[in-house]
């Protein structure tokens, strides 16, 4: 009888450890499971903070393309404006009488074709110019990325944690 309460006991207390291990097991599989799905979100978050940061930095070349094509274009337009100044201005010069006596009716109305062909080329050039600056600038105000830590608060609803930007 002994033998058998001695042996009851200790399959008791087996039981109990196996338990007691089998809820250790259960409570670490639901740890294990838990970092798991934060591994899985935290992962998401740094992928689409890379795509964010990708996006960013081709919105800062294109910005710096249109920029430097306006540039150019703007430069192109002051170079034309000054041209048309000049040619107006030498236009509204008197000619001078011996000169103009010099040159047969047909030569004086060469000059003059020829005078105001170089005015409505370059009035059509500066048009022309004016109307690609315009539409540059028209479609590249929508498309501006703001950049910078003032952004990224501002994206985030005012608050400046990364978990805070992701959550709003």
């Amino acid at each position: 009888m002994f033998w058998k309460k001695y042996r009851d006991n200790e399959q008791v207390k087996k039981a109990i450890a196996i338990l007691e291990g089998t809820e250790r097991n259960k409570q670490i599989q639901q740890t294990m499971k838990q970092l798991q799905e934060q591994i899985s979100e935290r992962t998401q978050e740094v992928l689409q903070l890379r795509e964010e940061l990708e996006a960013a930095r081709a919105g800062q070349k294109e910005a710096a393309s249109a920029r430097s094509q306006l540039r150019k274009m703007q430069q192109e337009v002051d170079q034309l404006k000054r041209q048309l100044r000049t040619a107006e201005e030498t236009s509204q010069q008197p000619q001078e009488v011996e000169d103009l006596e010099e040159m047969s009716a047909d030569q004086q109305r060469e000059v003059h074709e020829k005078t105001r062909g170089v005015l409505r080329s370059v009035m059509e050039k500066f048009q022309e110019l004016e109307g690609r600056v315009a539409q540059t600038e028209s479609e590249d105000a929508p498309n501006r990325m703001e950049v910078g830590s003032a952004a990224w608060v501002r994206r985030a609803g005012g608050k400046t944690s990364t978990a805070a930007m992701h959550r709003g």
